[in-house]
């Protein structure tokens, strides 16, 4: 009877560290007519925190921020030659993972 007790209370203690309070957060950056961006700086500022993690897009276009604090953000995208990317008020909640992908237009950047 005990060992299955704690049988049962180690799968349940591995089915809750298994929901951690993060989440990941991808995508795909190009210019208007579809190409990827490669060397873009990818911000996430937390609402809350103000913290702020940073990723940059690879020779494909791809960025990826992982395990990132649930909660509330803001997303920018910057690159020499294009116009800053903004979204803001993206909410994460635990376990997800986000698909998040941007469009740059050419310009100034501001």
């Amino acid at each position: 009877m005990a060992n299955r007790f704690i049988f049962c209370f180690l799968i349940l203690v591995a089915v809750s560290l298994g929901q951690s309070p993060q989440a990941n957060v991808s995508g795909l950056i190009s210019d208007a007519q579809g190409a990827a961006v490669a060397g873009a700086t990818v911000s996430a500022r937390n609402l809350a925190t103000s913290s702020v993690a940073t990723s940059t897009t690879n020779d494909s276009g791809l960025y990826n921020l992982r395990a990132l604090p649930i909660g509330r953000y803001s997303f920018s995208v910057e690159k020499p030659g294009f116009k800053k990317s903004l979204r803001d008020g993206i909410t994460l909640t635990t376990g997800q993972s986000l698909e998040l992908p941007f469009t740059l237009d050419v310009g100034a950047v501001t």
